[in-house]
């Protein structure tokens, strides 16, 4: 098979994802620059808050079996989707009962706790129908998912300026929603039924113990670097800075976001059928491919980063000049988020599980020390070398890409 052909398939999907992604977060950033020139930074502070809660609950929710959902067999496949709806479900209750304990400590934690709990439902039902669709190699499908949810998340953001609703509460209310607004055509589109899939059983969490062991706990460690800055800035006091943050964030992430959509779903599929075939040579050409192309393609994007905090955003007003402070940080951060992230599961593709854990855990630790630091450090200096600590930890894990990739029977392990 010619070059041409094989990257013929890849590349239209690229372009279909990739359309339909950048639409999408176009209409989004749109309607965020509409709504921050008319409210404050402790606004999106608190709705940073809110959108760090789902993401860290998001992470470990659905227990990470929709890491494995591509490259395990029919049975095993479908006794992980039932433990990972189940505890979904309980995640999701939690939430519900912690906001109602929440809402004693003042009015914005009752309403603020529930919608994470709603949200962080929604996503975990997203990561699990997603890995199905991801199976079939149905790519297209999740174009049209990001495209509806963009869209109803810019709408109902524009709408809720114009509603009596607390800022924090209508930008939280618009992206929850807009979650539920996305899962549709996945609803429609996946291989299963969640009626046919039946009861959970004993055996299916026997089972997700033997897949995943400690990896829900790795993913709950990497949700909590990426959203350590959006919970703790607001707690120290500071509206402006965690605003300003939780601002570029918004605008930042979507950029980010992109390539994660775009990419991943195309680098894990190619790299799970590669995987299940037992194709090591092959993979070990797939995945440089794949690194080449993402740094190469990082470089306008960290050239749109820094026009994007040092220019545009101060356009929106007076209050947002404090946006300046975080060019460095974001830049660093988020620009290591747009190589690293689309690649970042591989270890776990490969079957290094533990491997995988043990470094998300030294990342945390690495990442939180900034923060313990805060009071000799400052805001400002914990953002920073958080920033840092992040993009370094990021890097280093391609280097044990690499070092899985050249030891042997790596393929095979993860085709088990």
């Amino acid at each position: 098979m010619s070059l041409r052909a094989t990257w013929r398939r890849p590349v239209e999907l690229a372009s279909k994802l990739f359309g339909s992604t950048v639409l999408a977060q176009l209409a989004v950033m749109g309607a965020t620059a509409f709504a921050a020139a008319r409210l404050s930074p402790g606004d999106f502070a608190w709705y940073g808050a809110m959108s760090g809660a789902v993401w860290i609950a998001g992470s470990f929710n659905s227990l990470a079996v929709e890491h494995r959902l591509g490259v395990v067999s029919e049975p095993v496949y479908h006794s992980l989707l039932r433990a990972g709806l189940t505890s979904v479900s309980v995640v999701s209750v939690a939430c519900f009962l912690g906001a109602i304990g929440g809402s004693a400590l003042g009015e914005v934690w009752g309403p603020m706790g529930f919608l994470v709990g709603v949200a962080a439902f929604g996503l975990g039902l997203q990561q699990l129908l997603t890995a199905s669709i991801l199976r079939q190699q149905r790519q297209g499908v999740l174009a049209r998912g990001r495209l509806i949810q963009g869209v109803t998340n810019a709408v109902l953001i524009v709408a809720s300026v114009f509603t009596p609703v607390p800022g924090y509460l209508g930008l939280s209310l618009a992206w929850a929603a807009s979650i539920f607004f996305g899962l549709v055509p996945l609803i429609f589109a996946a291989d299963f039924r969640i009626r046919g899939l039946g009861r959970p059983r004993g055996s299916d969490f026997t089972q997700l113990w033997r897949e995943v062991k400690l990896l829900p706990v790795s993913q709950a460690m990497a949700g909590s670097v990426a959203s350590l800055p959006l919970i703790v800035l607001p707690g120290l006091g500071n509206d402006s800075i965690s605003g300003a943050w939780a601002l570029v964030s918004r605008f930042l992430t979507p950029m980010v976001n992109t390539a994660y959509t775009t990419l991943q779903p195309l680098y894990y599929g190619g790299a799970a059928e590669i995987l299940r075939e037992d194709r090591r040579e092959e993979f070990k050409r797939f995945h440089a491919r794949w690194v080449a192309l993402l740094f190469v393609g990082s470089l306008p994007v960290l050239a749109f980063f820094v026009v994007c905090i040092q220019w545009l955003i101060p356009l929106l007003g007076d209050s947002w000049d404090v946006a300046k402070l975080v060019v460095v940080p974001g830049c660093v951060y988020f620009t290591s988020g747009f190589i690293c992230l689309p690649i970042s599961h591989t270890l776990v593709l490969l079957g290094r599980v533990n491997a995988q854990f043990w470094w998300t855990a030294v990342r945390c630790l690495l990442c939180l020390t900034p923060f313990l630091a805060v009071g000799t450090l400052g805001a400002g200096g914990a953002l920073l070398w958080w920033a840092i600590a992040a993009a370094a930890t990021f890097f280093a894990q391609i280097v044990m890409h690499r070092q899985a990739l050249a030891s042997p029977g790596a393929a095979a392990s993860s085709a088990a």
